[in-house]
């Protein structure tokens, strides 16, 4: 589930690395908040373990472009499993961080989700949605649809140093969903969410991404 909003550059500006030109799609600044389930993830030659390669992920990004490479850059990123957030921080530099997060099918044929997400007393997401349809829409995308979803690098800072990331995977596959509900008393640097409905909404049935290429900027 993505969740866009259109914000302010000055609010993105104060959040984003020096390095990182904020990405504008016909003048308007995106952030995105995006809740999702990873599944059979591992590091290059090695095989998968369930206990580490599955867990729920809530991630809130913005869109920069660097070199006329554009990209993405994460605010936040939380998961629900404690070793994989450990892993992921040690491995990659990004800075992942604990938090319980459920994600429950309402109905056998999978069409209503009702996706929980808590962060105690300072920032908590709850959707509940229903696909309109599990067709794809990849011959209606619009321009606007290919910029917050199709992102092919992402850059990350640690310390005082920028690194980009490169990213493969095959263009989302979107279908027509409708939300039922949605409280997101979220925010990120002062930055919230709570008062606003986002502006454009996308849900996947998901995609397999490749990362590799940690390059220092």
């Amino acid at each position: 589930m993505f969740l866009h909003y259109k914000v302010p550059l000055e609010v993105v500006r104060k959040l984003v690395p020096k390095g990182l030109d904020i990405d504008m799609y016909e003048g308007d600044v995106w952030v995105s908040l995006v809740a999702f389930t990873m599944d059979k993830v591992h590091p290059e030659f090695l095989f998968s373990w369930e206990r580490l390669s599955r867990f729920h992920e809530v991630n809130f990004r913005t869109y920069v472009i660097r070199d006329n490479k554009p990209g993405v850059y994460f605010l936040s990123i939380e998961a629900n499993n404690r070793i994989s957030c450990y892993l992921a921080t040690m491995l990659s530099g990004l800075r992942y961080q604990y938090q319980k997060i459920t994600r429950t099918v309402s109905n056998p044929e999978g069409e209503d989700e009702i996706f929980s997400y808590f962060f105690p007393e300072t920032k908590s997401l709850n959707v509940e949605y229903r696909l309109v349809s599990k067709s794809r829409n990849d011959d209606k995308k619009s321009k606007l649809d290919v910029f917050l979803t199709e992102r092919y690098c992402l850059y990350n800072e640690e310390g005082n140093h920028l690194f980009r990331f490169e990213i493969y995977h095959e263009p989302w596959q979107l279908t027509p969903v409708r939300l039922r509900s949605l409280e997101a008393n979220y925010s990120v640097g002062g930055m919230s969410l709570a008062q606003v409905s986002p502006d454009l909404v996308h849900y996947s049935p998901g995609v397999k991404v490749s990362v590799w290429g940690k390059e220092k900027l």
